[in-house]
């Protein structure tokens, strides 16, 4: 054994050897090498994962945000995280958000890395309830105005969208509407990808009108014909 073997683990050790003055020398040299290499290393701690989540109970599509922050490390750091939603989807990272969008009951698994490359797990159970379908909203009326907007450093052409749907939902949504403005020869002018609007306030089954939201186009607002609008995707109200 030389005077430069280090134990990671811990425990006692014995060195044996024949020569008195050679073994006073390497147990002054060990004692060295465990002040300056950091020698005879406690065993590693695995680290805690611990879910942090709210609401975990909704109506479908029902959106819920996860994070990891509360997980730790007793001797080191957490290096990576990875979920298991429990509906074959996945997703890394320390905050996370995920849409359940069938009925179930769903088991939310965090699993955590050490710098060590130990590891633990945490569960959590989702419950999704019957909601709101894409197919009992309609979109009836479609109007636009032509103006300009103010995007900084400039005024930009635009249009205001003004959209009518009609819900035959028993349950209150968000919905979003994506309306592309187009010219008289059907050119694309236009988009907004996501328009948002909270209509959670609104009774379920009634008619309501998106209204005001902007629309920036390319070129002059004299050029648009027409604005199109379609109902990309709705979120329970939960």
């Amino acid at each position: 054994m030389s005077v430069e073997d280090c134990y990671t683990w811990a425990g006692c050790y014995t060195m044996r050897t024949t020569n008195r003055l050679r073994l006073t020398r390497i147990l002054l040299l060990a004692s060295v090498a465990i002040a300056v290499q950091g020698c005879f290393l406690l065993p590693n701690q695995s680290p805690i994962a611990l879910i942090d989540a709210r609401d975990l109970t909704g109506r479908a599509p029902f959106r819920v945000s996860f994070n990891a922050y509360d997980s730790q490390d007793p001797d080191g750091e957490i290096e990576r995280c990875r979920w298991s939603f429990g509906d074959g989807n996945s997703d890394t990272g320390e905050f996370v958000s995920h849409t359940f969008r069938t009925v179930g009951t769903y088991t939310v698994t965090l699993t955590v890395w050490d710098d060590d490359g130990a590891s633990d797990s945490d569960s959590v159970s989702v419950t999704v309830l019957e909601g709101p379908q894409l197919s009992d909203f309609h979109i009836t009326d479609v109007r636009w105005e032509p103006s300009t907007c103010y995007l900084f450093p400039f005024w930009w052409p635009c249009v205001y969208v003004y959209v009518t749907v009609e819900s035959t939902s028993p349950y209150a949504a968000n919905v979003v509407i994506e309306a592309t403005a187009r010219n008289a020869s059907g050119a694309y002018l236009g988009s907004n990808e996501l328009l948002w609007n909270n209509t959670c306030d609104i009774p379920p089954s009634e008619t309501f009108v998106v209204d005001g939201k902007i629309l920036f186009v390319e070129g002059p607002t004299e050029s648009v014909a027409g604005v199109e609008a379609r109902i990309a995707g709705i979120e329970a109200c939960n």
